[in-house]
């Protein structure tokens, strides 16, 4: 389809040569996680980790770019060892260079985690 001299729909009001301007960040996403909506979903205890994490195997790069901030979970010390032997980082609070933020599954653990979680959904970390 041609456009003709007077149709509207087809004129820009920009150059030909001129960049498209990126207005990507006016765009605002909900939360993804509400620890309220979540909750009644939950285990009332926290399970146990399974003991056979093995941090024995080379390092590796798979977890290079993410970066960690833990709630309430179980064996803390262990956890963060395995990001960081996949060359993850790990972060005692949440900014925004967070990209993940990890807690519990049950609802205790989420109770205690609720403050990163909120500050995370504001952040929009997953």
């Amino acid at each position: 389809v041609t456009p003709k001299e007077g149709d509207k729909e087809y004129k820009s009001e920009s150059e030909p040569d001129d960049e498209m301007e990126d207005d990507a960040d006016e765009f605002v996403l909900n939360p993804s996680v509400k620890p309220a909506t979540i909750r009644s979903s939950l285990p009332a205890v926290q399970g146990s980790m399974a003991s056979d994490i093995n941090l024995d195997g080379p390092p590796t790069d798979i977890l290079r770019g993410v970066s960690v901030c833990f709630g309430a979970v179980n064996d803390l010390p262990t956890l963060k060892a395995l990001i960081k032997h996949h060359g993850g980082s790990v972060l005692g609070y949440v900014t925004k260079s967070v990209t993940h933020v990890i807690c519990g599954h049950d609802i205790d653990s989420v109770d205690k985690s609720s403050s990163k979680i909120h500050s995370a959904a504001q952040k929009q970390v997953p």
